[in-house]
């Protein structure tokens, strides 16, 4: 059975500057084991576990994790929902892709 590829569109209620850019909306791509290991990795050591997260979810948006810190707690709760959704199976989700 081949791989999906599921992501999911996040828009933001408050947009974030990103490389310079307005940023409305992020794109999160589902996590993989590998990424949690190199999120774990990349927050470092001693790193408490709020850290690790948004070291992952700036993983899986493909942004520097230190621009999310930035996001108002709403859209943070966002990309949680996001990824709770991700984390889902394709048939518990229901669709391969949601843009």
């Amino acid at each position: 059975m081949a791989k999906q590829n599921l992501t999911k569109t996040i828009p933001l209620n408050e947009p974030l500057e990103i490389g310079g850019k307005e940023v409305a909306e992020l794109t999160m791509r589902r996590c993989l084991v590998r990424d949690r290991l190199e999120a774990q990795k990349a927050a470092g050591p001693d790193a408490t576990p709020a850290e690790v997260e948004v070291t992952l979810f700036g993983l899986l948006c493909d942004v520097p994790s230190e621009e999310l810190l930035d996001m108002p707690d709403g859209d943070y709760e966002l990309l949680m929902e996001a990824y709770r959704f991700l984390k889902k199976s394709p048939r518990q989700a229901g669709k391969k892709t949601e843009a």
